[in-house]
């Protein structure tokens, strides 16, 4: 649902996809992601998804 929300492009759903995985498996280690590109590449997009996603599971 947050991805087609959010319009992703492929990029950046594929990195969507790992956090999700993480954020709704059983967490042992603390993912880190560097999220890189230069102006207008959609990081902003990737981090409020993010935010959408916390912000739907009541977090």
């Amino acid at each position: 649902e947050t991805i087609a929300k959010c319009t992703l492009n492929p990029k950046q759903e594929f990195a969507f996809r790992i956090f999700i995985k993480h954020a709704t498996g059983e967490r042992q280690q603390q993912l880190r992601m560097y999220i890189a590109g230069s102006a207008g590449t959609g990081k902003s997009r990737f981090i409020n998804s993010v935010r959408y996603f916390f912000k739907l599971r009541g977090e």
